[in-house]
């Protein structure tokens, strides 16, 4: 079981913020008690098919089992289902498992299930993207989506050329993760006047359906200079549409989030020119620390627990990434 930490993740700070997000605390923190030896921790994925999604998964079980060794720990895939991930909530409540993680699917309103899972005594843990942001109940271990794409922005505004033509492939409407990455982006453009939105479509974060708007995107526009994606896996689908179409695409500046290990590949080709590292061991770290304030009666129950853990990968550190990834995935 992998002992060592990234290496590079050592310096960097879990800002652990006790302030609800959108209202008062609606429980009481849960009086001290000793961790059990042989509780069951159930998380659920959004989608184990998205390769962060399954990257936060399994490290927060290695994690977990190597911190906590009587624990079970059971990973069911949702596979972006809301109706399957409701079901599994209901399981869960059912099995009288003693934490449930949960990565919400978009849209899944599971809000209430996860009330019925605390009224129950279970200890409920959002991952990635609360509930209901203007109703929290339980503590959220998340990297702010804005922050992360705000980091990448703030790149992008020096290094974009100028009055530059640009697309923008976002990923789903609506879902707190685009809108807080589609709030960045604005904030780019009100910082680069000069830029010209070409054209704007969702692409639900698939690359297939990423390649196929950009494909359609090639054939109307003859002057793109930058591919602004929400996500690498939508920056990937951009790239192969280049790729297909025999067009070289390391003049178009193209940008996504996540660092993923294939991303890695076209950051070092020069096709994705930026994406944003988010460290899968920032979160487990953060949960486990969640776990231990709950049982000893000091969590927050609706604790905002921030992992600040952004850097921007170019050509220049992408190695630097891929040597952790490599590490982080024996």
């Amino acid at each position: 079981m992998k002992k060592r930490l990234f290496a590079m993740m050592t310096a960097l700070a879990l800002v652990l913020s006790t302030a609800a997000w959108g209202g008062e605390a609606q429980t009481e923190a849960p009086a001290a008690v000793e961790i059990p030896e042989n509780a069951k921790c159930v998380y659920l994925s959004r989608s184990l098919a998205d390769e962060f999604g399954a990257m936060i998964a399994y490290d927060l079980q290695a994690v977990i089992e190597e911190t906590f060794p009587g624990w079970s720990f059971t990973i069911q895939d949702s596979d972006n289902d809301a109706s399957k991930q409701l079901e599994y909530m209901e399981n869960a409540i059912s099995n009288n498992v003693d934490v449930l993680i949960v990565q919400p699917v978009a849209d899944s309103n599971t809000l209430d299930a996860a009330q019925r899972a605390m009224d129950a005594g279970i200890l409920v843990i959002n991952y990635e993207v609360p509930f209901d942001t203007e109703n929290i109940i339980n503590p959220i271990v998340y990297s702010s989506f804005y922050d992360s794409y705000k980091v990448l922005m703030d790149y992008a505004v020096d290094v974009v050329k100028e009055n530059a033509n640009i697309l923008v492939l976002s990923g789903i409407e609506g879902f707190s993760a685009t809108v807080e990455r589609e709030q960045a982006l604005e904030e780019f453009l009100e910082a680069r006047p000069d830029v010209n939105v070409l054209a704007t479509q969702y692409a639900q974060y698939e690359t297939d359906k990423a390649m196929n708007i950009m494909e359609d995107w090639l054939q109307q526009y003859d002057n793109i200079d930058a591919v602004f994606c929400l996500t690498d896996t939508m920056a990937i689908g951009v790239c192969e549409a280049y790729r297909a179409n025999n067009v070289d695409s390391t003049d178009v500046w193209i940008c996504g989030v996540d660092s993923l290990s294939n991303a890695c590949q076209y950051i070092e080709t020069g096709e994705i020119s930026a994406s944003v590292f988010r460290s899968p061991r920032a979160f487990s770290n953060a949960t486990v620390n969640a776990i231990n304030e709950y049982y000893a009666g000091t969590l927050d129950p609706t604790a905002m627990i921030m992992c600040n853990n952004d850097i921007v990968v170019t050509k220049d550190n992408v190695a630097d990434i891929e040597a952790e990834l490599a590490e982080f995935m024996d």
